[in-house]
């Protein structure tokens, strides 16, 4: 009788993340041969004896995908386990193993842009020195920060006390992002406390995009969609590839993030004068309807002149720029995450035919819309492309 193979999972479950990734993993199966035996990551000890318990069943084990934690639990696991293994946890860094994990640097560039887009010019980040996607992260977000001449402010958790503390001292406006989503919720926390708005006076970004943390926070957290599903179904294309033999890759496999999802805590535009922000606020909810700048101007009380030159000046776009820039952000969005044809697209975005809108694409990102839906529909270069094109959308807000 054929013994059945099995990949064992192990993952920490509690964490949004790697649930995210344990969806990807049957989606990424292609040897029908190949089941999972999913456990609940507690300790390297805890793995080792999964590995000997599939032994005795009489089942062959032939992969390891985990959340490993430490070096020690990499040395154990390797103890017990010589096989393929592929880890997707970044919380510290593993030299010496197949990896695939979500792209810290660029996350933190993410975010960083993020923010700067919504006019924020002074910015602060909260994380956790002991834990490597924490400093990778603070990393990208600062080179962000640098290259775009806006200075920012590092605070390292301990206490709620010290984070009041710390962002009491802040001016204000400032644009936060917690390296996870429960230390942005802690962030909305000790500003609430303090007596401050958000997102008027702190905007707070969060990484993972927890439903839980962002949706139950006292103000709804925006928060990175770091492709979690799609680090889950690389692992298993990796796993199956080192079982027919093929060499693990020295160095990790980096998964971009996907997008900003847009709550109520970034949804401010920290801009002057209030007209500005209330133009752009306007062009963020009617883009797509569509409208010109005229039309702007009919809504919102503010001179033809001051407008194109406070937009520019702290945004970097023309009102009619920043009107194309929405329109092509939700493209890419339905691109993406429908099957609507490229007409229909182009339509619901305000364009006025499929010309129009192939030509604007195009000549934005120099691809066609559908060389970029073809790119993007689950191809690893798909995401770099999301990544440098698709930028943020908004969901309504509760």
């Amino acid at each position: 009788m054929t013994r059945q193979s099995v990949v064992i999972v192990s993952l920490p479950f509690e964490a949004e993340y790697f649930r995210q990734v344990a969806m990807g993993l049957r989606a990424g199966r292609r040897e029908e041969t190949t089941h999972f035996r999913v456990i609940r990551w507690e300790n390297s000890v805890a793995l080792a004896q999964q590995v000997r318990e599939v032994q005795r069943t009489g089942w062959e084990p032939c992969g390891v995908i985990a959340g490993m934690m430490s070096r020690q639990d990499l040395a154990a696991v390797r103890r017990c386990w010589r096989g393929p293994l592929v880890n997707v946890s970044s919380r510290v860094r593993l030299d010496g193993v197949a990896s695939v994990v979500p792209d810290s640097l660029a996350v933190g560039r993410l975010a960083c842009e993020h923010l700067l887009e919504r006019g924020f010019r002074r910015l602060g980040f909260v994380g956790q020195s002991d834990v490597y996607y924490s400093r990778l992260r603070q990393r990208g977000f600062g080179d962000a920060a640098i290259q775009a001449g806006t200075p920012m402010h590092v605070h390292g958790w301990s206490t709620p006390r010290a984070l009041r503390s710390w962002l009491a001292k802040q001016a204000r406006p400032i644009g936060v992002l917690g390296c996870q989503d429960l230390m942005a919720f802690r962030v909305v926390d000790a500003a609430m406390r303090l007596g401050l708005r958000v997102p008027e006076d702190v905007a707070v970004l969060g990484v993972d995009n927890s439903a839980i943390s962002c949706e139950l926070a006292p103000v709804p957290v925006s928060s990175v969609d770091i492709s979690g599903e799609h680090v889950g179904r690389l692992a298993v294309e990796l796993i199956e590839g080192m079982r027919r033999g093929e060499a693990a890759p020295k160095d990790p496999i980096l998964v971009p993030p996907a997008r900003v999802v847009v709550r109520r805590s970034t949804s401010a535009w920290a801009v002057e004068p209030p007209e500005l922000a209330e133009a752009l606020r306007f062009i963020e909810a009617r883009a797509c309807d569509p409208i010109s700048v005229q039309h702007l101007l009919d809504a919102v009380p503010i001179a033809r002149r001051t407008l194109e030159r406070e937009m520019s000046r702290q945004l970097g776009r023309s009102p009619h720029q920043q009107i194309r820039h929405i329109q092509l952000r939700r493209a890419c969005r339905l691109l993406d995450d429908t099957h609507l044809k490229v007409p229909q697209v182009g339509k619901q975005c305000g364009f006025r035919n499929a010309k129009h809108f192939a030509t604007a694409f195009r000549k934005r990102f120099g691809w066609s819309p559908q060389q970029y839906r073809q790119h993007a529909a689950g191809a690893l270069e798909g995401h770099r492309l999301a990544d440098r094109v698709r930028g943020v959308e908004p969901l309504p807000e509760p």
